[in-house]
């Protein structure tokens, strides 16, 4: 093979690596944003479950059904 074919080859590659980095990197950018959002969603919930008064159940075993 010879010198111009291996650096054409090289190129490409390097081109094909290029672009799978950049998917990568959008990837890693929505899933850190997701990441985010859920830790806010988790931080709301606790709240939330935090205020919620002392007689309320705390599991739907504890609840008594409507037709009793």
């Amino acid at each position: 093979m010879d010198l111009e074919r291996r650096i054409e080859e090289l190129e490409t590659r390097y081109a094909f690596q290029e672009e799978n980095l950049r998917q990568l990197d959008e990837v890693l950018q929505e899933q850190g944003r997701m990441i985010d959002l859920l830790r806010h969603e988790n931080r709301e919930l606790r709240a939330q479950l935090s205020q919620r008064p002392s007689d309320t159940p705390n599991k739907l075993e504890d609840e008594v059904p409507p037709h009793y």
